[in-house]
């Protein structure tokens, strides 16, 4: 449609009345990083959909370039680490973990992942005080409590972590797993009163999911 000269001589006339001006630099900056930001997210959920369909190596790639848009994206740092943790590949996924406390992040899903990585280099002990800085720093978690117990059983200590577990479980209407755990350590340690609470425990939620 052909604008006519008195509509154009209103738009300039109401850019001169609002103040219109170019975009500030620093403006520019900010609507940059923001569309950055957009770009990352959208990155990094096609990143989730290759990983949960178990193509380790494509998720690598695409999480990467979303770190590439926002360097403090702290799901993509994770999401890297799982997939390279998946191709067990862990001085790549150390380095991930490096740079992700180099971008100044903190969170205890950091401390799980270097956890996981530190027992798949051998070193129990510095992973066994990961997975335990991780379930201080998120008590409700799980799997991080579950990573812990888990490894002071291998360490050689069940009765320890049977109490830490009895300790620490928060009850979950929707979840067997720490039920489950609790029933084979109460069996482990001679227990049978409590494996067998456990056990019931376990099985009267895997039936009513």
């Amino acid at each position: 449609m052909r604008r006519s000269g008195a509509w154009m001589m209103l738009i300039a006339g109401a850019c001169a009345l609002g103040g219109c001006k170019s975009p500030s630099p620093h403006a520019r900056r900010d609507g940059q990083a923001n569309w950055d930001e957009v770009r990352a997210r959208i990155k990094y959920q096609l990143a989730r959909e290759q990983f949960e369909s178990g193509r380790p190596e494509e998720t690598a790639r695409t999480a990467l370039e979303a770190l590439a848009l926002d360097e403090r994206f702290l799901d993509a740092y994770v999401l890297l680490c799982r997939a390279q943790i998946e191709m067990a590949d862990t001085s790549s996924a150390l380095r991930t973990l490096s740079a992700a406390r180099g971008a100044e992040l903190d969170a205890p899903v950091l401390f799980y992942l270097e956890g996981v990585a530190a027992e798949m280099s051998g070193d129990p002990v510095a992973a066994l005080a990961r997975y335990r800085a991780a379930r201080q720093g998120q008590p409700n978690n799980a799997d991080f409590l579950a990573a812990e117990v888990e490894l002071m059983v291998a360490q050689g200590a069940p009765d320890a972590a049977l109490q830490l577990l009895k300790e620490h479980a928060r009850p979950n209407e929707n979840d067997a797993t720490l039920d489950a755990l609790a029933a084979r350590l109460a069996v482990l340690v001679g227990d049978a009163d409590y494996a067998d609470h456990c056990y019931r425990a376990a099985s009267r939620k895997a039936s009513h999911p």
